[in-house]
């Protein structure tokens, strides 16, 4: 679909979610996925998911426009909808996150129980056990008695020669590191391949990275069906990953 504004709107009551993206479709996969597992960053859109359901939104693309141009089409777009109240955005300027939000009184009484007991930003340090707590000479003083003659870590530790007996024995036998290790025939061609800079996947073959970079669906939707990470398909896309014919 490339790049737009578009609105995700809920069809039994009529309000929408206006967004842009350089990717439609993957945006559109992005906010049904954080929807149906009822982590959207939108509380009200979230809420709107949960009572009527999945099938009840419909992503609808208002505008396709150029990348550089996405900021000004979408704060069009609120402008031209924010008085009609249909719309879950919460901030009216695109970018400005929570700038400009009014919080009513009793959500402002929420905020303040929530935060109460929890310390200040320029109170940091006040406590005991805080960053940046300078405790007293006194206090220090304690604090040195009863750490002296305690090892820090294992550093000057001396096991008991029982205890000694027993290390040894659980290591015996064991192979340390990679010493004598046998890797298999695959291990051991795959480990060619690396060292003469070239890229091979056990999941991905040479056609199906070719078909991932033709490919117009979103990363989401590719990295499910080749059953690999988003991070694999975005870094192949980007060139990071490229295959080669492998012998």
């Amino acid at each position: 679909m490339g790049s737009g504004v578009y609105c995700l709107r809920n069809a039994v009551s009529g309000l929408g979610y206006i967004g842009q993206s350089e990717d439609l479709e993957r945006r559109q996969e992005e906010h049904l996925e954080d929807l149906g597992r009822g982590k959207h960053f939108n509380s009200h859109l979230q809420k709107s998911h949960d009572k009527y359901g999945h099938e009840a939104f419909v992503f609808e693309v208002l505008e396709q426009c150029p990348v550089e141009a996405l900021n000004v089409t979408e704060q069009k777009w609120i402008d031209a909808l924010w008085d009609t109240g249909l719309l879950y955005n919460v901030a009216r300027t695109v970018g400005a996150n929570m700038r400009g939000v009014k919080h009513t009184p009793e959500a402002r009484v929420r905020m303040s129980l929530a935060q109460r007991g929890k310390p200040k930003p320029w109170q940091k340090g006040k406590g005991p056990n805080a960053l940046g707590s300078h405790p007293s000479i006194e206090t220090r003083a304690k604090m040195s008695a009863s750490h002296t003659g305690v090892p820090t870590g294992r550093l000057g530790v001396r096991f008991s020669d029982e205890h000694r007996a027993k290390l040894s024995a659980g290591k015996r036998g064991k192979v340390g590191n990679f010493i004598g290790h046998r890797h298999t025939d695959e291990t051991k061609r795959l480990i060619s391949l690396h060292r003469r800079g070239i890229q091979a996947w056990s999941k991905l073959s040479a056609d199906q990275v070719q078909a991932i970079l033709v490919s117009t669906f979103g990363c989401r939707r590719l990295a499910r069906e080749f059953n690999v990470s988003k991070a694999t398909i975005q870094r192949i896309r980007k060139g990071i990953l490229h295959a080669k014919r492998l012998p």
